[in-house]
């Protein structure tokens, strides 16, 4: 069976503006909350450090371990060769296969979704074999994925012919979104959002100095009439809706992602356990009243 994510747990910031001890007790939380997706990737933290290249899947490998948990849903991104953000990538079918071979004796059956990953070809047929040894090497109950695909329309003719709906991902928050880039395989795939807090920017310049978004190195001049906007929505909701009000950036990143038709799950990156808390809270909110956030939805697209 197909696993699907509707919540997803993200490792990007493991190892950047996340330590070790903040990347265990992220853990800690989630699972003991019942969630089970994790997503990492072979180049994450993209902090630019050789010596942090696959931290984030090494530390998830180290809790797993340490707490002998054995019912993870693992999705891993593969084909970027460094963490440096270069376009430079490895996906051809004999690198994937040892790619997988790797995974599958790191996280064994927790293993659940090989991604292609940073692909910038436009070639169908060079696609199509890289997509098809993936195919083969998974088992019957692991999923092939995609995410960071550069030229959609070379994708299209492999992803009409797969066996199932595979999960694709795609940014998209408040400030960017790529969901309409990827139109045309829209009946083919299943949408899985990241970047849900816009890259970690926050509502006050305050906060915007000690977060992610300056670690990615975001530059906020260009969103400042949009995160006013999004400012004065947010307040008109919280008047007419103390009972569900939105105190932070990233919950509003959910209710745009969420409430989007064209996707089916969300991948998110909390920073510390108290950031997990409040977003899964709010999650459960969104879930049971939806209706009370759809103005809201509409009011933000």
């Amino acid at each position: 069976m197909i696993a699907s994510y509707p919540l997803c747990l993200g490792t990007a910031m493991w190892a950047w503006t996340v330590d070790q001890a903040h990347a265990f007790a992220l853990l800690d939380q989630w699972y003991a909350a019942g969630w089970r997706g994790i997503d990492t990737a072979t180049n994450y933290p993209i902090n630019k450090d050789p010596q942090d290249f696959r931290k984030a899947e090494q530390w998830l490998a180290q809790w797993i371990q340490m707490n002998g948990v054995q019912d993870l849903q693992i999705m891993v991104k593969v084909g970027a060769m460094d963490n440096s953000g270069s376009p430079d990538n490895n996906l051809s079918p004999s690198f994937l296969s040892i790619a997988h071979q790797h995974y599958t004796d790191l996280f064994e059956h927790q293993l659940d979704c090989v991604m292609i990953h940073w692909d910038n070809r436009d070639d169908p047929m060079a696609i199509q074999d890289s997509v098809y040894c993936l195919l083969e090497c998974c088992s019957s109950e692991q999923q092939v994925g995609f995410s960071g695909i550069k030229h959609p329309a070379a994708y299209q003719a492999v992803m009409e012919n797969m066996p199932y709906k595979p999960l694709l991902q795609v940014k998209h928050n408040p400030f960017q979104s790529h969901v309409d880039y990827y139109k045309d395989l829209w009946p083919f795939t299943r949408l899985l959002a990241y970047g849900l807090s816009g890259g970690g920017i926050k509502l006050s310049a305050q906060q915007n100095e000690s977060t992610g978004a300056k670690a990615r190195g975001v530059q906020l001049e260009p969103h400042q009439e949009r995160i006013q906007f999004l400012q004065a929505q947010i307040q008109r909701h919280n008047n007419t809706f103390p009972e569900v009000s939105i105190q932070h950036l990233h919950h509003l990143g959910m209710i745009h992602a969420y409430l989007n038709e064209h996707i089916s799950g969300l991948l998110i990156g909390p920073s510390n356990v108290d950031q997990l808390t409040s977003t899964l809270f709010a999650y459960e909110q969104l879930k049971a009243q939806q209706d009370i956030f759809s103005n809201l939805f509409k009011a933000i697209q």
